[in-house]
């Protein structure tokens, strides 16, 4: 079985992160519903479950239609992966009929992510979406506020964050889990 297909396994039988996708997303279209076209900078993509409940829940506003939703997916690494995600991600938007775009940012480091790798129109309907992909940052202190600098900044409608409520940092492993 293949990373992506284990992944998918897990999620289908831990009902929390189904918990944290449905109600992140629900949060994003609260805030973009009513706009023609929305941006989604995404943190954490991995497979992108999320994105295709949000390109879901876009695509079937009876009274609001999107005419396009841009997705940016942002990491330091794993290119080929994130560039997968997004290749099922425009096959998916073709099956429900979305207008969809779908970028790729690498950074080498957390310091030199700006807002001039984003590509902001002003006529978008700004989100920030981190599926469990800021813990990385809670010992690098200087990352993680540089990349709020820059969230903060771009002046998202909506920032969205699930995160597991653990000390996954703690150097006794017990004390992880308590």
């Amino acid at each position: 079985m293949n990373t992506t297909m284990t992944l998918l396994s897990i999620y289908q039988k831990l009902p929390f992160y189904q918990a944290g996708h449905f109600s992140g997303v629900q949060a994003l279209v609260d805030r973009v519903s009513r706009s023609k076209r929305v941006h989604v900078i995404e943190l954490a993509i991995r497979q992108g479950v999320q994105t295709m409940i949000l390109m879901q829940a876009l695509a079937s506003q009876p009274d609001f239609p999107i005419k396009h939703l841009k997705v940016t997916a942002i990491g330091t690494g794993f290119e080929q992966q994130i560039k997968q995600t997004g290749d099922r991600l425009k096959s998916f938007a073709e099956s429900i009929n979305l207008s969809f775009s779908y970028k790729v940012v690498i950074v080498k480091d957390m310091l030199d992510f700006n807002r001039d790798l984003l590509e902001l129109d002003p006529r978008e309907a700004l989100g920030v979406f981190s599926l469990y992909g800021l813990w990385s940052l809670i010992m690098q202190q200087d990352r993680l506020e540089s990349l709020m600098k820059v969230i903060k900044s771009i002046n998202p409608r909506v920032m969205v964050m699930c995160e597991v409520a653990a000390n996954l940092n703690s150097p006794n492993f017990v004390n992880r889990l308590i």
